[in-house]
């Protein structure tokens, strides 16, 4: 698959067990899983910007979710 394919697809799976979340109780590994899935697939796109576009900053995926998972953000 190609890179950005990936990513939509990550995404979309990790909307979906956040919508089942919602509904049901669902172990927590799973949501790890897909949203380490993600957090590659980002990973590999921002990577692509920084060798072939104008992406010149640092990135820490990871980073960035944990941030914007802090309550009240």
């Amino acid at each position: 698959m190609k890179p950005l394919t990936e990513l939509l697809e990550s995404n979309r799976n990790l909307h979906f067990i956040e919508e089942l979340m919602k509904k049901k109780e669902v172990p927590k590994f799973r949501f790890e899983a897909l949203e380490e899935k993600f957090i590659g697939h980002m990973t590999k796109v921002c990577e692509i910007f920084t060798s072939y576009g104008r992406l010149k900053e640092s990135f820490n995926i990871k980073q960035m979710l944990t941030t914007l998972k802090t309550p009240e953000w």
